[in-house]
């Protein structure tokens, strides 16, 4: 018998499995969304999350900075990083997929490439906010 809540009823007559066999449940399962990690460990993730932007708020003196650093950053991960990682992520044994070694060599220094040039566009709006 598959358990699942009222919510996923939708996507389990999209994949055809049979109605009768589930048994709903609105209640979260325990057993699999419990947290591995120590209370004290997330009050201490949680303080510094909060301590760190509460800083950066203090030394960052414009909106500007805020902007051009999520720009840079983002903009550099979604062009470059993700697709790459993705590409490297395929079976390089999967013959239907055609990946040659060639390709992944080349997925592999649009990753690099991608990594080096959000540091370096972090670095040069952070030298520009400061002088």
């Amino acid at each position: 018998m598959v358990i699942v809540s009222r919510k996923m009823l939708w996507a389990i007559k999209l994949r055809g499995a049979a109605t009768e066999q589930v048994r709903f449940s609105d209640e979260n399962l325990s057993d699999t969304t419990s947290s591995s990690i120590p209370l004290i460990s997330r009050i201490l993730i949680t303080a510094s999350i909060i301590a760190l932007a509460t800083l950066a708020a203090i030394v960052v003196p414009g909106l500007d900075v805020a902007f051009g650093l999520t720009g840079a950053l983002t903009a550099t991960v979604i062009m470059n990083v993700v697709p790459g990682i993705l590409f490297l992520s395929l079976d390089a044994d999967n013959v239907q997929l055609g990946i040659s070694s060639t390709s992944r060599v080349i997925a592999l220094f649009v990753v690099i490439y991608g990594i080096v040039m959000g540091i370096t566009c972090a670095c040069y709006i952070l030298a520009e906010s400061v002088l």
